[in-house]
């Protein structure tokens, strides 16, 4: 007799977020979004580039496969939104009650921070636990 074990295989995801937001990331062991009833993630590895999002300087790196493990994870492309022009079929998201966190720490791989002029961190590795960071030039798509 053999079991078969089958998983939805979704690769690498990526958030972006901003350096202010990352302490309580790490200290809420989540995302939360207090805007929407869903969290996104992107395949896009610089979506900071191409977007709106120019202040979301910090790029978490996640295990997709992990993730979709636990969650359902569904890709979304809203057609009337500016910033979906430029991403179109990257963005992923987990369907979340606004204001709950998501529990997606165990699925981390790494956080990659823009190395900016002005930039700071405050002692990141106080609150990330066995967690790679990397001060970076640009982003990069991750490689094991």
């Amino acid at each position: 007799m053999y079991i078969v074990k089958e998983a939805k295989q979704v690769g690498i995801l990526y958030h972006f977020t901003e350096p202010r937001k990352l302490r309580s990331i790490f200290q809420r062991n989540g995302l939360v979004s207090n805007l929407n009833d869903y969290i996104s993630f992107t395949r896009n590895f610089n979506l900071q580039k191409i977007s709106d999002f120019h202040d979301n300087t910090v790029r978490l790196v996640f295990d997709g496969d992990k993730l979709s493990n636990k969650y359902k994870i569904e890709p979304f492309l809203d057609r009337d939104n500016n910033i979906n022009r430029h991403i179109g079929e990257f963005e992923e998201r987990i369907l979340w009650r606004k204001s709950k966190v998501l529990q997606c720490l165990f699925a981390l791989i790494q956080v990659d921070i823009l190395d900016k002029k002005g930039y700071e961190v405050d002692e990141p590795e106080s609150y990330i636990k066995n967690i790679p960071i990397s001060f970076v030039k640009s982003f990069k798509p991750y490689k094991k």
